[in-house]
C-alpha cells in the first residue's frame, strides 16, 4: 500500500472518530445528561461534526476536501472572533491567537483564489 493511500484511509478513520465524538456530545446534551454547560456541549458536538466532513471527503476527492475545510474554517473563525471579543474576561493572548488564526485563514483564502498568471501574457 502506498503512503498516500494509507494517509487517506487514516484521515477517513479520523473523520469517523471525530463524527462519533460529535454525535456522542450532541446525544449527551440532547438527552439531558449535562446540566451545566449544555450550550458548550452542543457547540463542541456541532464543531466536531463539521470538522469531520473534510476528513470524510479526503479519500475520495482532495479538491472537495480542500474546499470543505475552507467552508468549515471560515464560520469557525468568525465565531471565534465573536466569542473572544464579546466578553470582558478575554485575555490578550486569546485575542492575539484569534487574530493570527483569522489572518492566516485570510491569507490562505487569498492564495487559493488569487488569479493565476497565464503563460503567454494573456
Amino acid at each position: 500500500m502506498r503512503i498516500g493511500a494509507a494517509i487517506r484511509w487514516l484521515a477517513l478513520g479520523g473523520g469517523v472518530v471525530l463524527a462519533l465524538d460529535g454525535l456522542l456530545c450532541l446525544l449527551a446534551a440532547g438527552l439531558g445528561q449535562i446540566k451545566e454547560g449544555r450550550g458548550v456541549m452542543l457547540a463542541v458536538g456541532l464543531t466536531s461534526l463539521a470538522l469531520s466532513v473534510p476528513l470524510f471527503a479526503l479519500p475520495f476527492s482532495s479538491r472537495v476536501a480542500r474546499n470543505a475545510i475552507l467552508v468549515v474554517l471560515c464560520p469557525l473563525a468568525l465565531l471565534l472572533v465573536w466569542v473572544v471579543f464579546q466578553g470582558e474576561r478575554a485575555q490578550w493572548v486569546h485575542q492575539l491567537a484569534v487574530i493570527a488564526f483569522t489572518l492566516l485563514l485570510g491569507i490562505r483564502l487569498w492564495l487559493t483564489f488569487r488569479p493565476q498568471a497565464r503563460l503567454g501574457g494573456r
